[in-house]
C-alpha cells in the first residue's frame, strides 16, 4: 500500500504504478451499501488478475485459489480500509463484503466476458466467516454450493 497523505482538504494516495504490475486493460468502480456482498467471481477461460483499491469505506475482501484440485486449502480474507489495495492473481475467485458504504476501484488484466463469468457460493469457504444475511445479487445467490 502506498502512503495515504491527508490534510484539512482530504486525502491523496497513489494506488499503483502501471509499470510495476500486469498491463491492466480495464478499470471499474463499484459503490456498495453496508451489508452488500459481491462475489465470489472469476472467469473460466480468460482469467483476470485484479488490483483492487478501497477508494472510500471499509470491506472484508476474500480470495480463493481456483487452480488447485482442492481450492479450499488456499484462501484468504483481508480487512481493507480507505487507501488499502490488494493484488489478486489470475486463477483466483474474488469477492468482498461492505462493512460500511464503500467505493471500490478495480484494475483488471482482461476485459469482462459475460459468457465466461462464473462463481462459487460466498459461504463455501471460510473467507467471510461471521457474515450473516448479506445483501446479494440474484446471480450471486445462484452460484454452485
Amino acid at each position: 500500500m502506498s502512503p495515504l497523505y491527508t490534510d484539512d482538504r482530504g486525502y491523496l494516495f497513489e494506488a499503483f504504478d502501471r509499470n510495476s504490475l500486469d498491463n491492466f486493460v480495464t478499470e471499474k468502480y463499484s459503490y456498495s451499501h453496508k451489508g452488500v456482498l459481491r462475489g465470489m467471481h472469476f472467469q473460466s477461460k480468460h482469467s483476470q488478475a485484479k488490483f483492487v483499491t478501497v477508494v472510500h469505506g471499509m470491506i472484508l475482501d476474500g480470495i480463493v485459489d481456483m487452480s488447485d484440485v482442492d481450492p479450499s486449502i488456499k484462501f484468504g480474507a483481508f480487512r481493507l480500509f480507505t487507501g488499502d489495495s490488494i493484488y489478486i492473481p489470475k486463477g483466483f475467485a474474488h469477492g468482498f463484503y461492505a462493512l460500511e458504504d464503500s467505493i471500490i476501484h478495480y484494475a483488471c488484466s482482461d476485459v469482462r466476458y459475460e459468457e465466461e463469468e462464473s462463481g462459487i457460493m460466498w459461504n463455501k469457504y471460510p473467507v467471510f466467516e461471521g457474515v450473516k444475511d448479506p445483501i446479494l445479487s440474484e446471480k450471486d445467490k445462484r452460484w454452485p454450493k
